[in-house]
């Protein structure tokens, strides 16, 4: 009699935190948090989880909302976690936009994906040839967020002495010229 009191009541407790388990995990998300969106607003970014609707707990797996958000080309990285068992978080870093392409007509991504979409990014508006291409790239990437919203276009323009000028036009009206290597120094423009 005593034993059987004992698993009776062992079978009752594991039975009540079953249900309660199942209780919580059944409950809809009340609230998502985006952190480390630029470009992309949190209710694309929601959008794009297939979390609009608020879904019950026990659908959303952090997998799974990780795997539909990495196919975004603008998330290169996301973290997704849950507490409180009613919030969701998630963190993204985005492949920020460098510069649009006025020639193919699309926008160059930080890991070089062409997009069709556009952004305040600069413009190049001429072609630079594919052997300075890859460097003006790797340098262009060095640029404060702050500063590539600053320049309106990009010109390739050589002469005979530099054959790696740049025209830079800005949105306070300036001209810049510039070597593809010194293009990094334009972060200290403000201070300048």
């Amino acid at each position: 009699r005593l034993r059987l009191k004992r698993v009776l009541i062992c079978l009752g407790i594991l039975l009540l935190i079953g249900v309660l388990f199942f209780l919580i995990l059944n409950q809809n998300i009340t609230n998502i948090f985006v952190i480390g969106n630029n470009y992309l607003t949190e209710h694309e970014i929601i959008e794009y989880a297939h979390l609009d609707d608020y879904p019950k707990l026990i659908d959303c797996s952090n997998y799974k909302i990780t795997k539909k958000l990495e196919k975004n080309k603008l998330i290169q990285k996301v973290k997704v976690y849950k507490r409180n068992f009613k919030n969701i978080y998630i963190e993204v870093e985005e492949n920020r936009p460098l510069y649009y392409d006025s020639i193919e007509k699309k926008t160059i991504l930080l890991n070089r994906t062409k997009i069709n979409r556009t952004f305040q990014v600069p413009n190049l508006i001429n072609y630079i040839p594919d052997t300075k291409l890859e460097k003006f790239q790797k340098k262009i990437e060095e640029l404060d967020i702050e500063m590539l919203e600053r320049i309106s276009d990009i010109e390739y323009s050589p002469n005979e002495v530099d054959k790696n000028r740049l025209l830079l036009t800005l949105n306070d009206g300036n001209y810049v010229y510039i070597t593809i290597n010194k293009l990094p120094s334009m972060n200290n423009y403000i201070n300048i």
